[in-house]
């Protein structure tokens, strides 16, 4: 580490011209004392040059690194859309998993098997994400029928009672009245819903009716997104 000498101060370089306080300091720029380096940057031709210079570089080293942060934003914002559907869609596959061999939560078809929500994605888009919004449903009923809402209701009581069904459709929806994510707190949502879902798949295993609540309480609490 090189040493730095006290000197007197006298400037020296762009301050060549000043005569200096003579201060004997370590802290020195153009080997002027911090009084008389002010002195020099806004009461001589010279300093003031020197300064304008220095600070239009500093606002166009700014205005570069704002910009680059503006366009990180925008493009994270670009893709939230696509990170909440491929979030969904792992999301719907650990449904799928802990539902398996259950049945069609509306009419109890095992046919073409997808995760039907009871509160739709546009009707309430807070819930997307939460494993009691999801249900086992064959392609007619969550498609064709539009979720056949009826047939849900009465798939929920009959499955895991009445007040099972009473939280899905009314408790729940006021618990979690709007969710907020940013672009990286998806990227870890994504990951987590893998891993969930590459467990269950490896288990292979079917659960009853108080398991599936138990495993739907587990991984949203893992997922984080509903506390």
């Amino acid at each position: 580490m090189i040493e730095i000498k006290a000197k007197p101060c006298k400037g020296i370089g762009k301050a060549n011209s000043v005569i200096g306080c003579g201060k004997v300091t370590k802290q020195r720029t153009f080997g002027l004392c911090s009084n008389c380096l002010h002195d020099f940057l806004f009461e001589t031709d010279a300093g003031k040059l020197h300064f304008q210079k220095v600070s239009l570089k500093a606002k166009s080293i700014v205005k570069t690194k704002v910009k680059k942060e503006d366009a990180e934003k925008r493009k994270a914002l670009d893709g939230i859309p696509k990170l909440k559907k491929e979030l969904e869609k792992h999301i719907n596959s650990i449904a799928r998993a802990i539902d398996k061999g259950s049945g069609c939560i509306s009419c109890g078809g095992k046919t073409t098997p997808q995760a039907g929500h009871y509160h739709s994605v546009q009707s309430n888009g807070s819930i997307r994400y939460n494993l009691h919004n999801l249900h086992l449903q064959d392609y007619n009923c969550n498609c064709a029928k539009g979720a056949n809402i009826h047939q849900y209701d009465l798939g929920l009581r009959d499955r895991y009672g009445l007040e099972y069904w009473e939280y899905v459709k009314f408790e729940m929806v006021k618990k979690y009245p709007l969710i907020k994510m940013i672009f990286d707190e998806y990227l870890d949502k994504i990951q987590i819903a893998k891993t969930i879902v590459k467990g269950l798949e490896k288990s292979d295993m079917v659960f009853n009716a108080e398991q599936r609540i138990m495993l739907r309480n587990k991984y949203n609490k893992m997922l984080g997104i509903y506390d």
